[in-house]
């Protein structure tokens, strides 16, 4: 298995600098983003409908 550390569509200063950021803020940062990131796909799930939300986020699955 190959694992690409730096996407294709990223530079690879840009990398490090995210990179970077991300060790400064920490596991407790890093969870916190992620959960704001699931709130947020849930609140627009909601407000945009089941039906909408797949067709927009296919591969997303939140809960139920």
């Amino acid at each position: 298995m190959h694992l690409e550390i730096v996407p294709k569509d990223t530079t690879l200063e840009a990398a490090r600098v995210q990179f970077s950021i991300l060790r400064k803020i920490g596991m407790e940062g890093r969870a916190r983003m992620a959960i704001e990131n699931m709130v947020r796909l849930a609140a627009l799930r909601i407000a945009i409908g089941e039906e909408l939300f797949h067709q927009a986020y296919p591969d997303v699955k939140i809960g139920s």
